[in-house]
């Protein structure tokens, strides 16, 4: 049993359950002319330099009663604890989910591109480890373009490779023809136009990047998620990025916050949850090393409404630097972590949200992709490593 604390109320849950509440009440939507966005809201919202800044307040937008209105019920599951080698994943590491709901899984410590239908039967199993043409090793991202190829950043982001969705390598791409450092995540907006993200310093810039007959680079955004630090070359400390919905969304090691970019690079908006302890991630600049104590994913886009995202970081320690110079000593003490869950609306405003300390994972994993139909997909690595599909359910109360 995992025990939820979610705006002032405690929930026990079974994590190993079909179907998990995962937020409380949310008020939708009110009647004779009142909307969601007419709701009272306690947060601030200022512009500097062009850049929305909100604010979200100590408590969320949307209260709690008995009933929950958002819950995620477990459909599939796509993975197998025993049975043919081909369908036992080892750490599904990254996935991406085409028109069809068929899910393509980085098997991390195979590397290899396992391929599922919808209702969780293997389609095909290819690649193998190495470095040559359709090997794998060490890959960041894997992404469906919405047409018909697969993309994987490959060779620890250093080369992209296209395979097609029945699982036949194509070509590879090495960045450094391009000019591009080692990225590490990447999305697209068109079948042949991807942005890719790198690296050593965190979005500090992202690349537009043709991916038609030729390969080509076809501008360099100006990017920063974190302005003023700069990260030591070998850090590797960002968390990556999304590309949905039109815009380019990331998280944040540094702060609480995620944000929210136009396709042009141009920062447009920065949305900062209430300070609950979030300790940022630890530099040491002197050794050029880094601690990933707490970050905030990308959020997730449902239903092109709300924003979803994930945060982590240990309680059990206070001072950044100090767990870097103690992991590097090798005397790190085990973290015990706090997660939390926030869903925003469209605008940033804090709608409502999960927290729970807990020493592992949440039962349904890491949050990955919004699939076909507003489907949820996740990583999960216990009891076993497998991806799960679900169903998101929002049912806002009645008001009179």
């Amino acid at each position: 049993m995992l025990v939820v604390t979610t705006n002032r109320t405690v929930r026990h849950l079974d994590v190993a359950a079909t179907t998990m509440v995962l937020l409380g009440v949310v008020q939708l939507a009110g009647c004779g002319g009142t909307s969601q966005r007419d709701l009272p809201w306690a947060g601030n919202v200022e512009t500097r330099d062009g850049v929305e800044w909100i604010a979200n307040p100590a408590e969320p937008l949307w209260t709690d009663d008995d009933s929950p209105r958002l819950t995620l019920e477990l459909e599939q599951s796509f993975g197998s604890e025993e049975g043919p080698a081909e369908t036992m994943l080892t750490w599904a590491r990254h996935l991406t989910v085409d028109g069809d709901g068929n899910v393509y899984v980085y098997d991390g410590r195979d590397n290899r591109i396992v391929a599922f239908d919808a209702h969780g039967e293997l389609l095909w199993s290819a690649g193998r480890s190495g470095q040559g043409p359709s090997e794998l090793s060490m890959a960041r991202g894997l992404e469906w373009n919405g047409d018909d190829g697969l993309y994987i950043s490959n060779q620890s982001g250093t080369r992209i490779d296209e395979w097609g969705l029945t699982g036949e390598y194509r070509r590879s791409i090495a960045l450094s023809d391009l000019g591009i450092p080692a990225q590490f995540s990447f999305g697209f907006v068109a079948p042949d136009l991807a942005f890719v993200f790198p690296t050593a310093e965190p979005h500090a810039e992202g690349y537009a990047l043709s991916t038609g007959a030729d390969w080509r680079l076809l501008r360099t955004l100006s990017m920063s998620a974190a302005p003023d630090v700069r990260m030591p070359a070998t850090a590797g400390a960002g968390t990556g990025a999304n590309v949905t919905g039109g815009k380019i969304v990331c998280g944040s090691v540094f702060d609480h916050e995620f944000r929210v970019f136009g396709l042009d690079g141009r920062l447009e908006r920065v949305v900062q949850r209430p300070d609950i302890g979030f300790l940022p991630v630890g530099i040491d600049l002197e050794r050029r090393i880094v601690a990933s104590n707490g970050w905030t994913s990308p959020p997730l886009l449902v239903n092109g409404k709300y924003w979803l995202a994930s945060s982590r970081w240990p309680t059990n320690m206070s001072d950044p630097l100090a767990g870097v110079r103690e992991s590097a000593d090798g005397s790190k003490i085990r973290a015990e972590w706090r997660h939390v869950l926030d869903l925003f609306d469209d605008r940033g405003r804090w709608l409502t949200g999960l927290m729970w300390d807990h020493p592992d994972r949440p039962g349904w994993g890491d949050l990955q992709k919004i699939g076909p139909d507003s489907r949820l997909y996740t990583a999960v690595r216990d009891p076993f490593p497998q991806v799960r599909r679900y169903r998101i359910t929002i049912r806002p109360p009645t008001v009179n």
